[in-house]
């Protein structure tokens, strides 16, 4: 597992309530089974400092564009 390696996972650090982000409407005709999460996005502990944001952004329109919902992470970071 990444996070037995010392990896950060982003979105489950960031989120209020768990969202799956599969399967989406795209394939709710099949028999897929419950919602679950596929999509994941890790980091160093060092990088995990800078982020601000992390999702997973489930709504009407993303969930006609894939049979995954999309995440997203943004980091702040700086220059020297």
């Amino acid at each position: 597992r990444l996070e037995d390696a010392g990896f950060v996972d982003l979105i489950n650090t960031k989120r209020k309530a768990f969202l799956g982000t599969f399967p989406t409407p795209l394939r709710r005709d099949e028999d897929m089974g419950p919602d679950r999460r596929l999509d994941y996005v890790f980091a160093t502990p060092n990088l995990a400092t800078y982020c601000r944001a992390a999702s997973c952004i489930v709504n009407d329109t993303t969930g006609l564009l894939s049979d995954h919902q999309p995440v997203s992470v943004t980091f702040e970071l700086t220059t020297h």
